[in-house]
């Protein structure tokens, strides 16, 4: 195997990606095409092409640890794209209802995509909590898609040989997840107090309400 070759057009579809990223949420068009973008790359991403880099792995000489490296980090690279990959159309339709998906505000349409920015905008505490209520019915809205899209997620990462989706996750980032949280935890445990009472203090002396009259 020719990492190196192998390793430009993994390159080359990182560049195409963040391209189509970019057109999209600058604004440049209006549509997010990602599946276009992975089925010309699709060979890289099959689960042939995942098993290949796994087998690659474990039959690397250990006197060459640079690449050993490169491989894994190849292979942890080919299990996230394989992941977006297999839920690139259901993305899409995600980003579709986010950017057309319409309700009206103040007796005119605005779309949902446009609500984080009217929040940070809006000096009004009680326009705030409706704006932030409105939201929540989009995300409601669009909640089927979503599920859809963690489920279909779960189903790959199990394809793929994982317990599931939390695990591939782990392995692509060398994170123990359920580790982290024991720590965090801990540490959310014992600042609470002292978080909420700052916390307090700062909502009643920046925007004029008590805590429990606080939204979200």
């Amino acid at each position: 195997m020719q990492i190196e070759s192998y390793r430009a057009r993994l390159e080359n579809f990182e560049q195409n990606l963040n391209g189509e990223l970019y057109r999209y949420h600058s604004g440049l068009k209006n549509q997010l095409e990602l599946t276009s973008v992975y089925s010309e790359y699709s060979d890289l991403f099959s689960r042939e092409s995942i098993h290949e880099i796994k087998s690659a792995l474990d039959n690397a000489d250990g006197a060459f640890p640079s690449r050993q490296k490169s491989l894994k980090k190849i292979h942890e690279y080919l299990i996230d794209q394989h992941l977006d990959f297999r839920a690139a159309p259901l993305t899409q339709e995600i980003a579709q209802f986010d950017a057309h998906h319409k309700l009206v505000w103040e007796g005119k349409e605005i779309f949902f995509s446009q609500i984080p920015s009217m929040l940070k905008d809006e000096s009004n505490a009680a326009k705030r909590r409706q704006l932030s209520e409105k939201y929540a019915r989009g995300i409601r809205d669009s909640a089927d898609l979503r599920r859809r899209k963690l489920a279909l997620r779960q189903t790959t990462a199990e394809n793929l040989g994982f317990r599931d989706y939390v695990e591939a996750r782990e392995y692509i980032a060398g994170v123990n997840y359920a580790e982290l949280l024991k720590a965090l935890d801990t540490v959310v445990s014992r600042s609470d107090d002292s978080y909420f009472e700052r916390l307090r203090f700062s909502v009643e002396a920046t925007l004029g309400l008590s805590l429990q009259d606080a939204g979200s």
